[in-house]
């Protein structure tokens, strides 16, 4: 799937029910969580979070290993985990001693998962399970899903205290408690912008 849109004004599209709100001028952010009801958008929680330690660009200027958490709407695929198996309506996935994700452009696989080497083209991958701090629960931001060589990979939203390498992180209970409400009957998305340009979103005192 492609980004929904990566404009400077940056609002939910119709068939979205779901948000997950990143606003962020610098590395860190402010997290939240939208439910769509008859009389518009109603917050659920808000908590701090982390963007890239390079901070934000716009999806269509990011490139691999820039340090720089891609800004737009996005689509919010598959949850993951390592050892506890999160609540969540999400499809899921394990990750094992066998799951890489392919970050060298060059490779056919290139911003995919894999399980295991047969077949490796790749000089680069990252192996998953060597980052159980991070990955312990979180769930895949579909950016770059074109798998435009070089224009960016593995972009998740993550546990973590830390800015990350391009990615969204925080607290494992801030991600766990995430990935229990969000519902894929509601075709949740993730908005990441500037605080200014997250229409109607804004975040108020944490909850």
């Amino acid at each position: 799937m492609r980004p929904i849109t990566t404009q400077p004004c940056m609002v939910p599209p119709p068939c979205c029910r779901q948000v997950v709100s990143v606003q962020s001028n610098d590395s860190m952010a402010r997290i939240s969580f939208a439910e769509k009801n008859s009389c518009g958008w109603a917050q659920r929680f808000c908590f701090e979070g982390n963007a890239g330690k390079n901070g934000l660009i716009c999806a269509t200027g990011k490139r691999e290993g820039d340090g720089k958490t891609p800004a737009g709407i996005f689509h919010i695929g598959e949850a993951f985990y390592i050892k506890e198996k999160p609540q969540t309506a999400l499809p899921t996935f394990q990750i094992t001693q066998d799951t890489y994700w392919v970050d060298d452009p060059t490779s056919c696989y290139y911003n995919m998962r894999v399980q295991g080497t047969a077949g490796k083209d790749w000089n680069s991958a990252e192996h998953l399970i060597d980052y159980p701090a991070n990955y312990q629960a979180g769930f895949v931001i579909c950016y770059n899903t074109a798998r435009t060589p070089g224009r960016g990979s593995a972009v998740f939203f993550h546990c973590g205290n830390a800015p990350t390498r391009g990615c969204v992180s925080t607290g494992e209970g801030n991600v766990r408690r995430l990935l229990a409400a969000l519902d894929p009957a509601k075709a949740p998305c993730i908005v990441i912008g500037q605080a200014k340009r997250v229409t109607g979103l804004a975040c108020g005192p944490g909850r």
